[in-house]
């Protein structure tokens, strides 16, 4: 086996596998199993493309002898797809490694992987930022029916701010559904909350605030 790399124990990726009541091994498998394609569009990125000269500059640093924190990985029956580490697992192929150590999880439903790759790149790496972690949780409470305070725990921000986003939501459904296509800020459909129980008020609102540029709270 040819590995350049070595791999250290990952506290924060443990603890988000223990915090979802996840199982887990521990063990080598080879780069040859990776599932790259699955790997590269991982949730966890928020649509963000790999850096590559990070890849590299890890890939560098394995060669002097640098320990780096054991990846996540979903095996789904031959191939294994990386949640957390993807960097880390890029370096080692630049390397010519022949297997990665690794925490490996067993195919799970799919919204507990995509926790899991969302929670693990809230604490390190190319970090999810708090506006995408609030609109994961929308995600997990809207697609998946999950509950909204422990979502919210999970991803790390204030249940009072991801209800705030799902009566957002509702609210430009409301509109929609009054024939109104404009768009508005969350700050402005807010201010419309006032006046949401009266589907005419709420849409002389909504028109004079597209057509005339004039601010929600003044209309009011």
């Amino acid at each position: 086996m040819n590995q350049i790399a070595k791999w250290t124990q990952d506290p924060k990726a443990v603890s988000v596998l223990n915090q979802l009541g996840v199982p887990f091994s521990e063990g080598d498998i080879p780069l040859s199993s990776i599932n790259w394609k699955m790997t590269m569009t991982n949730i966890g990125r928020t649509g963000r493309a790999v850096n590559n000269d990070n890849a590299e500059d890890y890939a560098l640093a394995m060669l002097s002898v640098d320990v780096f924190p054991m990846v996540v990985v979903v095996r789904r029956g031959k191939t294994s797809t990386v949640v957390a580490g993807v960097h880390r697992t890029m370096a080692a192929e630049i390397n010519k490694d022949s297997h990665i150590t690794c925490y490996i999880v067993e195919e799970q439903p799919e919204n507990i992987e995509r926790l899991i790759a969302i929670m693990t790149n809230r604490k390190e790496g190319e970090r999810v930022d708090k506006r995408s972690a609030i609109e994961f949780a929308v995600s997990m409470i809207t697609d998946y029916e999950m509950n909204a305070k422990q979502v919210s725990e999970y991803l790390g921000v204030k249940v009072g701010t991801v209800h705030e986003k799902l009566r957002a939501i509702d609210r430009r459904k409301e509109l929609a559904a009054l024939g109104c296509r404009a768009t508005f800020s969350d700050n402005a459909i807010h201010s419309m909350a006032k006046v949401a129980g009266n589907q005419k008020v709420l849409a002389s609102v909504a028109k004079l605030a597209s057509e005339y540029s004039i601010p929600v709270p003044e209309l009011r």
